[in-house]
């Protein structure tokens, strides 16, 4: 029992560091929002400043309250973590990324901390970004910022792109494929 008191601490603490304390740093929410949860089992998140993915399996809750994306961490594991809450206009950028055999992320790029979050198979983040009139980056200019160094490319190049649901699931569709 002692072993494992002090087992909880160090690996919670351990996991935690990196691209979540970024996002901490800037988006920490004193209270989680009312918003009903969605079902998301396999979280990643990488960094423009932090080696590796951080990976979260079944340890956060997911909402989507208006205008805004809330990651809360589950007891035990969020011992230590505060939730987020980054607002809409804070993301860059969604993307999508496939695995092949029907598995693909949808991603949400937030350019001020460096961060990309990506949620496993979950349709209600594509959806999400396109009632907030976020647009759909390519696969090229995600891979440019999150490992290159390179720029996301600004919002306002994506006013034809954000004119039409159809335009908008063709370059989800492109992105996925890797353009």
């Amino acid at each position: 029992m002692r072993l494992l008191a002090l087992l909880i601490p160090t690996v919670v603490l351990a996991a935690c560091d990196g691209p979540y304390r970024d996002l901490e740093a800037s988006f920490r929410s004193p209270q989680a929002a009312p918003a009903p949860q969605i079902p998301v089992d396999h979280i990643v998140l990488t960094s423009t400043k932090h080696v590796g993915a951080h990976s979260f399996n079944g340890v956060m809750s997911v909402k989507f309250p208006p205008a805004a994306v809330e990651l809360e961490p589950t007891f035990p594991f969020g011992l230590g973590m505060s939730t987020v809450l980054i607002p809409a206009e804070m993301i860059a950028g969604c993307s999508k990324t496939c695995f092949g055999d029907g598995v693909w992320d949808a991603d949400l790029l937030i350019a001020s901390t460096g961060t990309e979050i990506s949620f496993r198979n979950t349709k209600q983040v594509v959806e999400w970004c396109w009632s907030n009139r976020i647009p759909m980056i390519s696969g090229k200019d995600r891979r440019e910022w999150l490992y290159g160094g390179g720029k996301l490319p600004n919002r306002s190049k994506f006013a034809e792109q954000l004119s039409s649901r159809e335009l908008y699931d063709r370059q989800a569709k492109q992105s996925c494929l890797g353009y």
